[in-house]
């Protein structure tokens, strides 16, 4: 089990610093905090995940942004870790409790999959990265449709 969500109990003090001290995105001056690395130490497979609640959509400079990171991530991960790609879980509501899931990749050419639609159940099973065939079937689907 990971440690508990402390969200409630967070200091948001930074973010706050944050967006009033740094420049406006006006500029050309963008922030944006990656909600999850997920990495199994033993295999060395590891993913990004954003989340996005009440079915928001990700920005296009999100799009762009996540997109390089995978690309560079990629890129320098080295011979002995696997990157699994960066994912977005849109839930209806605020979680798999109140409306479902749809989960989406980012693929090579910096554009979203088609969504499929998710449980917890198979949030699990694709996310703990156990079960290899589950997660290149869910991939197949998210490209295939």
């Amino acid at each position: 089990m990971t440690r508990p969500e402390i969200s409630g109990n967070r200091n948001l003090k930074l973010s706050r610093f944050i967006r009033t001290h740094l420049p406006d995105s006006g500029t050309g001056y963008m922030c944006s905090d990656l909600d999850f690395i997920l990495f199994n130490i033993k295999t060395k497979r590891y993913c990004c995940l954003e989340q996005k609640q009440y079915g928001k959509k990700l920005s296009k400079w999100q799009l762009i942004l996540y997109h390089n990171l995978g690309k560079w991530i990629a890129r320098g991960i080295g011979n002995d870790a696997k990157w699994l790609g960066f994912y977005i879980v849109t839930f209806r509501g605020e979680s798999f409790d109140d409306g479902g899931a749809t989960l989406q990749k980012i693929n090579a050419d910096g554009e979203l999959t088609k969504g499929l639609i998710i449980n917890s159940a198979d949030f699990v099973a694709f996310f703990s990265m156990e079960n290899r065939e589950l997660f290149l079937k869910f991939n197949r689907k998210m490209i295939s449709g």
